[in-house]
């Protein structure tokens, strides 16, 4: 009755007040990679055959390639590209929705290869960063490094859903970890491919900047033990040196 009274209704310029309105039962699968393009199968009830009178949408973004009227209790799409897990599914009928809150997720991105994974500890150098998972132009990707600290990238720049470009920000630790996060989601931490290496980091980097005094005791005898085992290239200006040197990695405000 719906179908013919909305058909009825549009032709002769009245209205008309639906009877029926949909549920939803299941959404299988309930997770996407962030490019989209799963088959969704929605499950429920008050599904009408009129194609136009059906829209599915997860994340507020609507599904595509929607084959409304399997039945009267299933429909079929593809899912649209997104981020971020516990998303909303909305599927209106004749404009009436219904919603199940929290119930999508899309996948969270994965670091797969990076290119160089050694790099100077002075940082500037850039790493391509491949995975899975890394969403659109728009989603915000930010690629970090992970050590006993967490460092952005200097820049991350997008390329596509699986490769952006780190800017390496200066390394504190021989060894870290990159990550991707994106859509409030990230990658592991610990991930074997995910492994970047860094080359020339100075012994001082393991002091803590907590406390800035110790912190500068902790950095000149450190420093100085560098420079003396480098062969002493700062000859005479060494402790001078180490003085600047670790004024600006203690963070002092110098008038």
């Amino acid at each position: 009755f719906d179908r013919v009274g909305v058909s009825l209704a549009a032709k002769y310029g009245l209205e008309w007040i639906v009877n029926i309105r949909p549920t939803i039962a299941t959404v299988r699968p309930n997770h996407s990679p962030t490019s989209g393009g799963s088959q969704i199968v929605v499950t429920g009830t008050g599904f009408d055959s009129v194609t136009d009178a059906v829209t599915v949408t997860i994340g507020g973004q609507t599904c595509t390639s929607l084959q409304h009227w399997v039945t009267d209790t299933e429909l079929r799409c593809l899912a649209p590209a997104g981020v971020g897990a516990n998303q909303d599914v909305q599927v209106s009928v004749y404009t009436i929705p219904v919603v199940v809150n929290n119930w999508f997720s899309y996948e969270r991105p994965e670091v797969l290869s990076l290119t160089p994974s050694s790099v100077s500890a002075v940082g500037g150098e850039i790493v391509t960063v491949r995975g899975s998972n890394f969403g659109g132009s728009t989603d915000g990707a930010q690629a970090i490094v992970v050590s006993s600290q967490i460092w952005k990238c200097t820049s991350t720049t997008f390329v596509s859903d699986v490769e952006v470009l780190c800017v390496t920000p200066p390394g504190y630790s021989a060894q870290s970890h990159v990550v991707v996060t994106v859509g409030g989601q990230r990658s592991s931490p610990s991930s074997n491919n995910a492994v970047l290496t860094y080359t020339g980091v100075p012994s001082y980097y393991v002091c803590d900047k907590a406390d800035k005094s110790a912190c500068f005791r902790c950095c000149r005898s450190a420093c100085v033990a560098d420079q003396f085992q480098a062969g002493g290239k700062a000859q005479g200006n060494t402790y001078a040196l180490c003085d600047k040197t670790c004024y600006s990695f203690c963070e002092y405000t110098l008038a």
